[in-house]
């Protein structure tokens, strides 16, 4: 055995060693083949070349690429897809790593991208945004410190700590902000000091560091989280955006606010959101605020403040104007909560009889989840406004609450009347309204419809009749005539937490009435379903014949959490919201795919 094992090494030894002609064909072959990918290389190279993209100027490309950051979900993505763009091709890559104004995103929370695109962006102005949390941000700060002076726009999670350590720094460095066109800060841990502990006495501090620097380009400001009276002095003249948040601390002296405005004429959009209590709104005809150029409002307070605002603010009939009247309205039968109402509905049917747009939210904070569906559908319609969709007239959000004994139902009625029904074309309905209700809404071309309840009054928004004696299930016994409400309808978005608890029974009356709709000449263009329990596939077929677009959204339990969102072109801002379930379904008319 082991003499027949000898004599097959031997062999095979012989077979594969190669004689010195052998070897020198080969080394031949080799040389031959590393020419001719040289070659090819190079001929690639000239095919490149003639491609009609490779023809386009370098001032084209590189505006391509500005609008690819200007589409990209915030600096982070925008780092990432220009990593992507420098490995296309040769050409790409020395026009990337060639134009500094291309490297002026810093991420803090990227260190070593941000240490390389501040070496690559030369004098570039900066535009940098990102959490002051953890050592590599703080590392990443600490360089951009180093060259304040080109900073454009600074976009950062921080606390009143942190900008004291940079006061620090700042001062030894003695740089200054001359270039600072955007300031967006949010206070991820609100001051809980000696500041805020109710003494009236004690001064509020003044923002370290950037308080004492002047500011002469500064167009716009967002601050969420920090105290007015700290940051009071950075409204300045030259403001065209402003938004300030403060889930924590209410404004003492809401005169100051109005003070602080009223030099601010060029400002275009204006946020203003939780920094006023209700007990301090005692103000006088002449503390009115005109903003000439205010193109879009946002409003998110109790009912007195937003009624004290949309009175004691003047602006051009054409802005946007979105009220949030997110805090409950407790007593709503007492003369005070009635006062609060009355401005606002005064506003509604007279000042705004002509405007392009105007929502309304009457929202209870007990409901959370109704006034995060309503922002989310919100959302939705600015995203299709691309398509050419008009903006509606007005849109009433009326989530299901019972406020001492009276129904949301009344507040429907005492804020909107005098203002003819046809202006409302986009409704949010949690509430339980009569028939009647819906003939005068004729006009709405977008409705959701919140299930915080029992499903018996949705039969009447559906057109479903319910076979439940007791009226706490949707049944399919029998269908009333669907064109008879809403007869524009076009969008139609059911949510809720009760949603999921509905019978099966359900689905099927639904397919009957959308099918009730399209034979009617009532067909839905767009249909999203957002909470319900997984459907069949035939569930899902019978659903799409009835709409032109479905989209489907599986139940979840809901996720509070914190989070920042980076949209606008990187805008940021840290808020609780409400998450449901990632995974989506999308049914379009079209299924053709993609190619990135």
């Amino acid at each position: 055995m082991d003499l027949h094992k000898k004599q097959l090494t031997r062999r095979v030894d012989k077979s594969l060693s190669l004689d010195p002609g052998t070897q020198t064909r080969r080394e031949l072959l080799q040389t031959r083949i590393s020419a001719q990918e040289v070659e090819l290389s190079k001929l690639r190279q000239e095919l490149n070349a003639l491609l009609p993209v490779a023809r386009l100027p370098e001032e084209i490309l590189v505006h391509i690429f500005e609008l690819v950051r200007i589409a990209s979900r915030g600096e982070l993505q925008w780092s990432c897809r220009l990593q992507e763009l420098s490995h296309v091709c040769r050409h790409w890559r020395e026009v990337v790593f060639g134009r500094p104004m291309l490297w002026r995103t810093i991420v803090l929370g990227r260190a070593n991208y941000s240490e390389a695109a501040l070496k690559r962006s030369g004098n570039a102005p900066l535009l940098v945004s990102g959490f002051l949390s953890s050592h590599e941000s703080l590392r990443v700060w600490g360089t951009v410190l180093e060259q304040l002076d080109r900073l454009e726009a600074l976009n950062i999670t921080t606390s009143m700590e942190l900008l004291e350590d940079t006061e620090k720094n700042v001062a030894t460095r003695g740089r200054n902000l001359v270039h600072l066109r955007s300031l967006r800060l949010h206070n991820w841990f609100p001051d809980l000091d000696e500041d805020d502990v109710g003494d009236a006495q004690v001064p509020v501090r003044p923002l370290p560091w950037i308080s004492s620097h002047s500011l002469p380009r500064l167009q716009e400001l967002k601050m969420s989280g920090f105290r007015f009276e700290s940051y009071q002095t950075l409204l300045l003249p030259s403001l065209t955006q402003l938004s300030l948040v403060d889930n924590t601390h209410a404004i003492t002296q809401p005169s100051h606010l109005f003070e602080a405005l009223r030099p601010l004429s060029q400002l275009t959009t204006l946020e203003i959101s939780d920094i006023i209590q209700e007990d301090t709104l005692i103000l006088d005809a002449s503390q009115m605020v005109h903003l000439p150029q205010l193109q879009s409002l946002v409003i998110r307070e109790c009912p007195a403040a937003c009624a004290t605002l949309v009175t004691k603010l003047s602006f051009p009939i054409s802005a946007k104007v979105y009220l949030y009247l997110d805090q409950p309205i407790r007593g709503i039968t007492d003369d005070e909560t009635l006062q609060c109402i009355e401005p606002i509905k005064v506003f509604l049917s007279k000042t705004r009889g002509d405007a392009d747009y105007v929502k309304l939210a009457v929202a209870d904070l007990r409901h959370g989840e109704a006034l995060w569906q309503d922002i989310a559908l919100w959302k939705r319609e600015l995203e299709g406004q691309e398509d050419g969709r008009r903006l509606p007239d007005l849109h009433l959000t009326l989530p299901h609450v019972d406020l001492d004994g009276k129904p949301t139902a009344d507040i429907f009625d005492l804020l909107l009347s005098g203002i003819p029904y046809s202006k409302v074309t986009d409704l949010v309905l949690g509430t339980k309204l009569d028939k009647s209700r819906f003939n005068r809404l004729a006009d709405v071309v977008i409705l959701q419809v919140i299930a915080e309840e029992s499903g018996d009054w949705l039969s009447d928004v559906l057109g479903v009749r319910s076979s439940s004696p007791r009226g706490d299930t949707l049944g399919s016994s029998s269908t009333i005539p669907v064109d008879v409400n809403f007869p524009r309808l076009q969008d139609l978005y059911l949510s809720g937490k009760r949603l999921s608890d509905l019978p099966d029974t359900f689905v099927e009356s639904l397919i009957s009435a959308l099918k009730s709709r399209t034979e009617g000449g009532h067909r839905l263009t767009w249909l999203c379903i957002d909470g319900l329990e997984e459907l069949s596939w035939v569930q899902k077929r019978s659903l799409k014949d009835t709409v032109e677009a479905l989209t489907l959204y599986p139940r979840m339990e809901p996720t509070w959490f914190w989070y920042v969102s980076e949209e606008d072109g990187g805008a940021e801002s840290k808020s609780s919201a409400y998450v449901g379930s990632s995974d989506e379904e999308q049914f379009d008319s079209s299924d053709e795919g993609v190619d990135d």
